[in-house]
């Protein structure tokens, strides 16, 4: 589950932990994930690539209003994030060692991997805030 929270980050332009493990299934809207951000307190409208559709199906459970399965208990534990994200950097190191890449992938990193991605496709700064 690791390398996949890290890739719908990513394709997600780069949504944080904590949001990721609050997702639930009525944020998604056709084609746009409409969710709160937990840490500023801001809307955000990220489409829903068909990349992150794949791994949203991949955990569909009709039992749980959350997308991912990470919580295991009936208490919504905020702090799981972070412990989340220790055990998806562990991966990824792993996953770079594994490939023979020497430079350091964190899950942070998806957001700012995200926005570059938008400028070389031509976007506007303004159009990649938005």
């Amino acid at each position: 589950i690791d390398r996949d929270l890290f890739l719908f980050s990513l394709y997600a332009g780069g949504m944080s932990p904590v949001d990721i493990c609050f997702l639930r299934h009525r944020c998604i809207k056709e084609d746009v994930i409409v969710y709160e951000r937990i840490k500023c307190d801001k809307i955000a409208r990220p489409v829903l690539l068909d990349k992150a559709k794949v791994i949203i199906e991949k955990y569909r459970n009709p039992k749980s209003e959350y997308i991912f399965p990470v919580f295991t208990r009936k208490k919504k534990d905020a702090g799981k994030s972070g412990r989340l994200s220790h055990n998806v950097n562990n991966t990824l190191a792993c996953i770079c060692e594994n490939l023979g890449i020497k430079e350091s992938v964190k899950w942070n990193m998806a957001r700012s991997y995200f926005i570059s991605k938008m400028v070389d496709e031509g976007y506007q700064p303004l159009q990649i805030a938005e």
